[in-house]
């Protein structure tokens, strides 16, 4: 059984006991990042949008983190819902399947705009590079982790409990974006 599939039924199961709520797409699970920090030099949020999917790859082994990049004022959500001071100083995860309008084009904006000063470096180091490309099933431009060492971290993240198995792998990938996720304890 793939890795994938067991990330995708963890995903589905995590929906199902109302852990966290998974929209589903045409069956590859799609997710929100609002990375909600800001500071008087860039008073915006960044929205980033997720998708894993198993693209140009005749192995189902390999999932890839798919993201794109959007700036919203920090007064309003792309779903006209208002920030307050507190949403603006965390992280969170808002789940939804809406496109979004306008992407940054530069991998490097987003490790300079996400990863704070010190980690970048380690980040580069520890996680596959970014890419560019048009994600394949929605056709718009994303970036994402290159696929070459997926595999293998993933087989380190796998777990007997699925639901474990999709918090780790969102710690994992989440360091990209500055995302933190609450330990998981079944």
């Amino acid at each position: 059984m793939s890795i994938y599939y067991n990330l995708y039924t963890a995903i589905l199961k995590a929906s199902s006991e109302t852990i966290l709520s998974w929209p589903q797409g045409p069956n590859i699970p799609f997710f929100t990042i609002k990375q909600t920090r800001k500071s008087k030099t860039n008073p915006q949020c960044l929205v980033i949008t997720s998708y894993s999917v198993t693209p140009w790859t005749a192995d189902p082994e390999i999932p890839v983190l798919y993201f794109s990049v959007t700036r919203v004022p920090d007064t309003t959500t792309d779903d006209n819902n208002t920030y307050t001071d507190d949403d603006t100083d965390c992280n969170s995860i808002d789940l939804n399947t809406l496109p979004q309008d306008t992407f940054l084009t530069d991998p490097e904006d987003i490790i300079a705009e996400l990863v704070p000063e010190p980690y970048a470096d380690e980040i580069n180091k520890t996680l596959p590079a970014l890419s560019q490309g048009i994600h394949p099933y929605t056709g718009l431009p994303v970036f994402f982790l290159h696929p070459c060492a997926t595999q293998d971290l993933l087989k380190i993240i796998e777990s007997p409990d699925p639901v474990l198995t999709m918090y780790r792998w969102l710690q994992t990938f989440g360091r990209v974006v500055s995302l933190d996720i609450p330990e998981y304890v079944p």
